[in-house]
């Protein structure tokens, strides 16, 4: 298990939060993550997480958008 510094590389839509050892409690700014894409678990800050689920969200409604008005150009 690795410490993510600059969000998972897949930049899943989602992570799932896993139960941490007590090794891991050592570390109390951090929590246990797995990423369903490419099955990497990691610990990371809720921070760094919640920046990741943003950033997704963004380009999904940049997307959207960026599709909505090329139908309505053409």
């Amino acid at each position: 298990m690795k410490i993510l510094k600059a969000g998972c590389a897949c930049r899943p839509p989602s992570l799932e939060r896993l139960e941490r050892s007590p090794w891991m409690r050592l570390l109390p700014g951090l929590r246990a993550y797995h990423c369903p894409s490419c099955g990497q678990s990691f610990l990371a800050s809720k921070r760094e997480v919640t920046d990741i689920m943003v950033s997704h969200r963004q380009r999904l409604f940049t997307r959207s958008h960026e599709a909505a008005d090329a139908a309505r150009a053409a």
